[in-house]
């Protein structure tokens, strides 16, 4: 009876849908407002995961991530970005994190023109939000970093689900001067084919299956069959997800030295990443 009593109640129309309609937003307007405040008080921690360079070792460029220190709580982005993005304020973020990233940037180093590489993520949003390119450029230019040291990451379904503006748009990025890179690439040849119509500077690639089990030898083969074409297009290969020193060997073995993983370097504050290349 309970069991069929909990079944009327989760399928039956009207006043529980109404009710978790209103649920819905006032959780949105919640998450609204501590976005506010968030923002206001500084709460979202910018930290750095470096790429390195296999065989010498060094850091070559670093991707930009965000934590949100609520309180008490320290919430990782997959805790809080697809709430914002749902609700269409994960452009804000996007522009919150490099502006701030950025500002440490030219406070700490001076701006200087040596200064590696950091890739930011983009999201959805902010890709389909109407003169986001010009306000990305004003903003770079302000701080006087050189453009190519930027680079913005877009995942490769976005990318292939883009429409002829979104492209125009990418496309305007990469004139500016900033690098583009395909993230979430799969070892799929034809997806892999589709994002030749995009000005992409590198590819970020996993080295295992999503659920961490390795790479079949048919894995392994397409694998090196996408760092061969990257090659022959100029682009740069990047073995994301490294976890394990079996995937580095994987990875020297197919001839390519850059990575990203937690076995190589998890996430650190940005100011320490910065420490440690003035004092290099």
């Amino acid at each position: 009876m309970q069991g069929e009593q909990t079944m009327e109640n989760s399928t039956s129309p009207g006043k529980n849908a109404s009710k978790s309609k209103a649920f819905m937003t006032e959780a949105s307007r919640t998450l609204l407002e501590n976005f506010k405040q968030g923002i206001e008080n500084d709460e979202f921690i910018l930290l750095a995961q470096p790429v390195f360079d296999l065989a010498s070792g060094q850091i070559t460029s670093a991707e930009i991530l965000v934590q949100w220190h609520q309180g008490q709580t320290d919430l990782l982005p997959g805790e809080f970005l697809p709430q914002l993005e749902e609700n269409q304020i994960g452009g804000e973020l996007d522009f919150y994190v490099l502006a701030h990233s950025l500002q440490a940037v030219a406070e700490s180093l001076g701006g200087r023109s040596s200064f590696l590489p950091l890739s930011f993520n983009l999201s959805e949003q902010l890709l389909q939000s109407p003169g986001f390119v010009e306000r990305i450029t004003g903003l770079v230019e302000a701080f006087a970093i050189e453009k190519p040291r930027v680079w913005f990451e877009i995942r490769q379904d976005v990318l292939q689900a883009s429409n002829s503006d979104l492209h125009d748009q990418i496309v305007e990025l990469h004139q500016e001067g900033f690098r583009i890179v395909a993230d979430h690439v799969t070892l799929d040849p034809w997806k892999l084919a589709q994002l030749s119509v995009f000005p992409v500077h590198a590819l970020k690639v996993p080295v295992a299956h999503p659920d961490g089990s390795r790479f079949t030898l048919v894995d392994q083969a397409a694998f090196s069959m996408i760092i061969q074409s990257s090659r022959e297009h100029n682009r740069v290969v990047i073995g994301v997800n490294v976890e394990h020193q079996h995937e580095v060997d994987f990875l020297q073995q197919s001839g390519l030295d850059l990575a990203q993983g937690y076995f190589l370097a998890r996430p650190m504050p940005l100011f320490e990443l910065l420490h440690s290349l003035e004092s290099r």
